[in-house]
């Protein structure tokens, strides 16, 4: 009877430890799973910030443009 305790105790324990290996293996993979989201989270912040960057230093190419068109203009104004 002792033997058949033994047995079944071993049993309960195996299967009681694959149980917290999936659960650790699945925590695991979930943890991973939010950080890579995180990652593509910030890669997108970091692109979203460089296209900002870069749409602010052509718009202020353009202005400068358009005040040197706006000057010049007057100025052949001026002289005409």
């Amino acid at each position: 009877m002792v033997f058949e305790t033994e047995i079944f105790y071993n049993k309960f324990m195996s299967f009681f430890s694959i149980k917290e290996r999936q659960r650790k293996e699945t925590r695991d993979f979930l943890l991973n799973f939010k950080n890579r989201t995180n990652e593509l989270n910030n890669d997108e912040a970091e692109l979203n910030r460089v296209i900002e960057d870069e749409n602010d230093k052509q718009w202020k190419k353009r202005m400068d443009v358009w005040q040197k068109e706006e000057v010049s203009n007057k100025k052949s104004v001026v002289f005409s």
